[in-house]
């Protein structure tokens, strides 16, 4: 039985996994770490069985992995308590800093992490086909848009910035322009 921890336990992803996780047998709610809406006492129903919220990230200890989809301020907590733990780690926080890049790699050499500021299979399809689709479009301009749900925290999306990493790395000569007006082009009306 695996054994999994939730950081930012209270959070939409990690209600939804938590709700797919109920359909297998090998997988467990171990824990539940929340300590940016926390509330004592609250609790979840797990196969019949009540989980508790907790505040302490110590709650996370025992377990063999823990999925994270918490504020990006949580992640040097989260990060040193793993690697002092040596417990493997999902990460779909967005926001990340180098310097929590740096901690993940660091982690990544003791125990398995896997990151992604975006869990959708679609959107990681997308950014991998984007070399080929961005070839036909070189001497274009590109203009990201996103959208959102009025729940969302942070913006740009960590979606909207993979992207643009993308873009950036392969066509280092295109600029970032955040509004066209500045562009002094001759615009035909």
């Amino acid at each position: 039985m695996l054994k999994i921890g939730f950081c930012g336990a209270k959070g939409r992803m990690s209600n939804e996994i938590i709700t797919l996780l109920k359909n297998y047998e090998n997988y467990e709610v171990y824990a539940l770490w929340e300590d940016y809406n926390f509330v004592e006492n609250e609790y979840i129903i797990y196969k019949d069985k009540k989980i508790f919220f907790n505040s302490n990230i110590d709650v996370l200890k025992g377990s063999d992995i823990v999925i994270d989809f918490s504020h990006f301020s949580k992640q040097k907590t989260i990060q040193k308590f793993l690697f002092e733990n040596k417990i493997k780690f999902i990460c779909g926080t967005t926001n990340l800093d180098k310097s929590d890049f740096d901690n993940l790699k660091k982690l990544g050499d003791e125990v398995t992490v896997f990151y992604s500021p975006n869990m959708s299979f679609g959107i990681n399809a997308m950014i991998y086909l984007l070399e080929g689709y961005l070839k036909l479009f070189k001497n274009y301009d590109l203009e990201l848009v996103e959208e959102h749900h009025v729940h969302k925290k942070d913006a740009p999306s960590g979606t909207l910035k993979k992207i643009l990493n993308k873009i950036k790395e392969l066509y280092p000569e295109k600029k970032e322009i955040y509004n066209r007006l500045d562009l002094n082009r001759e615009k035909d009306l």
